[in-house]
């Protein structure tokens, strides 16, 4: 017999308990493109990812664990399938040699569902019998079920003449099944500009410049990581009164719950020297999300502690610089080659508010403050 936390015969627990898992996965896609025209083209794609996890556990009477309960039991199963599709139409033509456009248009779903089943059971006549059937009463079952849907149509635009100048113009129109009924659609655009300096006929001569680029970039999108119901109002059932089963409110609703939205503002500087030798970036941020996905008090006579609202704006501003450079390149391709990357980054953050009066939830979230400075 082991002292300690087993207080078990190990060998014997090794012997007498059984246990498996079986896992079964299934991946595969499918795509294809078909050429309209010599600038217009169509391309569709279909995925689907199925799993299937089982797993059975048996703890035999003759052990510890097992010998109180006369042996136990379980049986556990899970299924989780992940669909996912899109429809891309692109364009792509050029005029007069220095106009060039792109684009395309699309349509994109998302569906995933996921099944989970629990029993146990006790009271088995004899080891040899550990299939549930045999077992005399079911100690313990439960049985869950999830999904999401997820869809949108997006839009994207480039121009740019002569390779020097470039405008920029996305857009996507995004639902998610996460969120009210009235507020499951939101936009998100947004707009790029750059200027490639090194193509300007004021560079020529300048032969130490392979690239110099300016550029500029706002855009918004749109965050829905919450649970599948958590705008939902919900009931569960379970408990019961006078032996009779019975439901109880689990969860409030809050049909205005929508999508957390992140604009992002960025002003950016490309650059490469001597063939590239030495290159990199330097790029200046302003990031501020809105309408956080966050668990909002409410008043303890409810009946609960809180509810999944749109609260509170953070922002996230800073600098990211990039050098790389080859100090050593051989003429052979077996030779000595010698690269140096460095990167700086600096970002302050800040929540900039919550909701009503508040000026905290926890030390997680602090006006004024970084989040997640105090845990």
């Amino acid at each position: 017999n082991l002292s300690g936390t087993l207080n078990q015969n190990a060998v014997a627990v090794n012997e007498l308990n059984s246990g498996n898992q079986r896992n079964n996965q299934a991946i595969g896609n499918v795509q294809g493109e078909y050429q309209i025209l010599d600038w217009l083209s169509f391309r569709s794609f279909y995925s689907l990812d199925w799993r299937n996890t089982e797993a059975n556990f048996f703890w035999d009477p003759r052990t510890g664990d097992g010998n109180p309960r006369g042996g136990l039991g379980q049986v556990q199963s899970a299924w989780n399938t992940n669909f996912l599709t899109n429809q891309i139409l692109s364009a792509r033509y050029s005029f007069n040699d220095v106009h060039n456009v792109d684009g395309l248009v699309g349509y994109e779903y998302r569906k995933d569902d996921s099944r989970q089943i629990y029993v146990s059971a006790q009271g088995f006549p004899t080891p040899q019998f550990r299939t549930l059937a045999s077992a005399a009463t079911a100690s313990s079952y439960d049985e869950t079920g999830s999904g999401f849907r997820r869809q949108g149509v997006l839009a994207n635009f480039n121009y740019n003449y002569d390779g020097r100048y470039v405008v920029g113009l996305v857009g996507r129109y995004d639902g998610s099944s996460r969120f009210g009924s009235d507020t499951r659609y939101g936009f998100f655009p947004g707009l790029k500009l750059a200027w490639n300096l090194d193509r300007e006929n004021f560079m020529e001569g300048v032969d130490f410049v392979d690239v110099l680029r300016l550029r500029y970039g706002i855009g918004k999108v749109g965050n829905d990581q919450i649970g599948n119901f958590d705008a939902r109002g919900l009931y569960g059932g379970g408990p019961t009164y006078a032996g009779l089963a019975g439901i109880t409110y689990t969860q409030l609703a809050n049909p205005e719950l929508s999508w957390e939205g992140n604009t992002s503002n960025n002003l950016g500087l490309d650059f490469g020297f001597f063939n590239n030798r030495i290159g990199g970036s330097v790029e200046v941020y302003d990031r501020k999300t809105t309408d956080l996905l966050l668990s909002q008090t409410v008043a303890w006579t409810s009946g609960f502690g809180g509810i999944t609202s749109n609260v509170g704006r953070v922002q996230n501003k800073g600098i990211e610089v990039t050098l790389n450079g080859t100090l050593l390149k051989s003429n052979s391709a077996d030779g000595f080659t010698w690269n140096t990357n460095f990167v700086f980054a600096y970002n302050k953050s800040k929540l900039l508010e919550l909701f009503g009066e508040t000026q905290n939830i926890g030390t997680a979230y602090v006006v004024g403050q970084p989040l997640f400075l105090v845990q």
